[in-house]
């Protein structure tokens, strides 16, 4: 039978790497959750830029309108 100094080593070797594995868990899921804020960001920020730019476009046809009757 092991001594009992070896058995609460493997004991503690073993909850450390529970541990370790539980808060690799937590760091994948919160960087999970975090690149699927960055990406909704992303797309709300491209489709907002997609209407600004049609936006300014109608603007840019306005004016040049304008100025073929000036």
């Amino acid at each position: 039978m092991a001594p009992l100094a070896d058995v609460l080593a493997l004991v503690t070797i073993s909850l450390s790497v529970i541990a370790g594995t539980v808060w690799l868990v937590r760091l994948e899921a919160r960087i999970n959750v975090h690149e699927a804020v960055c990406a909704e960001r992303y797309r709300q920020l491209e489709a907002r830029h997609q209407e600004t730019t049609k936006e300014l476009r109608s603007i840019d046809q306005k004016l040049d309108r304008l100025m073929e009757r000036a």
